[in-house]
């Protein structure tokens, strides 16, 4: 005797833990930043299709199976192929009505219940309601690793325990986050201002005994700060801005400047060191019209040579 096997629709989509109160709509709830709160809904993620209706429709998921042997098989085809990327056993679908879920967010609220293997977000508005009032729903679909896991938020009263315990830790680390950048910026300041009014004691006492003291900053006769804009101005003339007179680049460099200054002393000697630009071309020139001579000479030598031979 053969023993009876399930069809192969049915043990594909029967979920091994499934109970009827999974494919309706539970509440919790989560605090926003504004201080309300927001509430979600969760259920069994089912595909939309004929075995959507056929569950709605009966008062047993045994009923809905066998009814769904009778369905076309376009019609499971279809649900088939939804199935693999969301597995009906294990996904979760989570909506809200007031904003968009963040992905990081939401799958750390739920990996607190069990391990969660991806989430997808987005919204879809009702087609059918065309009034000004059809609110858009924002959904996440949230795939767990196993069915056990998912199981768990089907407690409420457990899901929104540890939901609690992990806002309530949030919070106290963000405020312990704000004193501790509250208390460095004030010790900060109070260190900046005993600072100052350290250094201007003394700054006083050292005038009082007929020190004249130069401050940070520019500053004209009277000692009062310039701006940038004074700075700029005592720099024009006639509203024509002035070339800065200042050393050539090499001379900036300490460094560069002795390096220039060794080799112009090997060039030319301690004495010549000081020489300017036309000057060192003129020089420069010399030179090369000397070497130019030299070599005449030496060709012409080259050439009488041979010729004698």
């Amino acid at each position: 005797m053969q023993s009876q096997q399930k069809p192969k629709e049915q043990q594909y989509f029967q979920p091994r833990y499934a109970k009827r109160d999974h494919y309706s709509y539970h509440v919790a709830h989560v605090p926003e930043q504004n201080g309300n709160k927001m509430f979600i809904y969760y259920k069994r993620y089912t595909p939309k299709g004929k075995l959507l209706d056929l569950i709605e429709g009966q008062d047993t998921l045994y009923e809905a199976f066998e009814n769904f042997k009778n369905c076309k098989i376009e019609d499971q085809q279809h649900i088939i192929e939804q199935e693999k990327i969301c597995p009906i056993s294990r996904t979760l679908i989570v909506i809200n009505f007031d904003h968009q879920f963040q992905e990081e967010k939401i799958k750390k609220w739920f990996q607190l219940i069990g391990k969660v293997r991806k989430v997808d977000i987005g919204s879809y508005k009702n087609k059918n309601n065309q009034s000004k009032a059809a609110r858009t729903i924002y959904f996440a679909l949230i795939v767990f690793k196993n069915e056990f896991d998912m199981i768990r938020v089907f407690s409420p009263e457990h899901l929104q325990t540890k939901f609690n315990e992990f806002f309530k830790h949030q919070k106290l680390k963000q405020t312990n986050d704000d004193k501790g950048a509250y208390l460095s910026d004030l010790l900060n300041k109070y260190e900046n201002k005993e600072l100052e009014e350290m250094k201007q004691k003394e700054i006083d006492k050292l005038r009082q005994e007929g020190f004249n003291i130069v401050t940070d900053y520019k500053g004209d006769i009277q000692g009062q700060k310039k701006t940038l804009k004074d700075l700029e101005r005592e720099n024009e003339i006639n509203g024509v801005k002035q070339k800065n007179k200042t050393l050539p680049y090499i001379k900036n460099d300490f460094y560069k400047f002795q390096n220039k200054k060794r080799q112009l002393e090997d060039m030319y000697g301690q004495d010549n060191i000081a020489l300017t630009g036309e000057q060192y071309l003129k020089r420069k020139k010399k030179q090369l019209m000397a070497q130019f001579q030299q070599d005449k000479e030496q060709l012409q030598k080259t050439k009488f040579n041979k010729t004698s031979q």
